[in-house]
């Protein structure tokens, strides 16, 4: 029984070859499209993903030092005169549980930087320990600044790519010094 459709079936495709070969064509097709706008679509998900990760959902409050003139291209220094203290993100990481983290930051705006005869301006932010967990910035050489750091109030200073390509020609810099604002930087250990 099962062998005689079998016979039926292939006599019936070779009597119509152009059929035949059209609807096993179709059937790639379609199943080749398929996959392909599958494949696609995930590929897209995957990289919407990563950036949204890369970015890591954060949220921050800024106050910044200087407000733009409405109306026209003037810049004053911002004339309130509330800060957020140390002491409101520690309370904001120890109350506010929906809040993974909170990391002061201050931004000095574009400075020159210098390292011996070279010298590059670039942008200077501060921050505390926590800011390798908020840019998820790896190091090439060295590390971030610890607690440690901070406690000791030490000078150390974490530069990005470019300043180290331009300052230092992509050499170790570990131990090397930095000078901004007429002060001297070096560079994590």
């Amino acid at each position: 029984m099962i062998f005689d459709s079998l016979l039926i079936t292939f006599r019936i495709l070779v009597a119509n070859k152009l059929r035949s070969i059209l609807t096993i064509l179709g059937i790639t097709i379609g199943i080749s499209a398929v996959i392909t706008i599958g494949s696609v679509g995930y590929g897209a998900k995957v990289v919407l993903t990563s950036s949204l990760n890369k970015q890591a959902g954060r949220f921050s409050i800024r106050r910044e030092n200087y407000v733009k003139v409405k109306g026209t291209e003037k810049h004053i220094p911002n004339p309130h005169k509330e800060f957020m203290t140390m002491d409101d993100v520690e309370a904001i990481k120890a109350n506010c549980p929906s809040v993974a983290n909170a990391m002061p930051t201050d931004e000095l705006g574009w400075r020159r930087m210098q390292s011996g005869e070279r010298s590059k301006h670039s942008r200077v932010s501060l921050a505390t320990e926590e800011f390798a967990s908020f840019e998820n910035w790896p190091t090439i050489f060295g590390r971030h600044f610890n607690r440690s750091d901070m406690e000791l109030l030490s000078k150390v200073v974490v530069i990005g790519f470019d300043v180290w390509q331009s300052l230092f020609r992509g050499k170790d810099v570990i131990g090397q010094e930095l000078k901004f604002n007429n002060q001297r930087y070096t560079i994590s250990v």
